[in-house]
């Protein structure tokens, strides 16, 4: 799905910013992440809580990043991935192939 698309899109220099992305419900999470967690915790911390929303009705799944950069990120500021909107791509091919329906 989207979470797992835009875990393995995100560049890395250090994998920080990889292992920042969070899911929540409804609203955007608060958490601090501390500089140690990974990409395969988030990951797995994600897919726990997409897995606890079966059953609900049209429930709003909300993935964030609590890095300030990861908007500039995104714009095509890191060397390693210098066109940059690999959240766009994520949710795209996610849209294209219809994973995750």
């Amino acid at each position: 799905g989207v979470l797992s698309r835009v875990i393995i899109k995100t560049p890395r220099k250090t994998g920080e910013a990889a292992g920042s992305w969070q899911v929540s419900l409804e609203t955007p999470t608060r958490k601090k992440r501390n500089k140690t967690r990974r990409a395969p915790s988030a990951l797995s911390e994600g897919k726990r809580i997409i897995k606890s929303i079966k059953g609900l009705d049209y429930p709003t799944l909300v993935i964030t990043s609590n890095k300030p950069y990861m908007e500039r990120l995104n714009a095509g500021w890191s060397e390693q991935q210098a066109n940059g909107k690999f959240v766009e791509a994520s949710i795209q091919e996610v849209a294209d192939t219809g994973i995750g329906r």
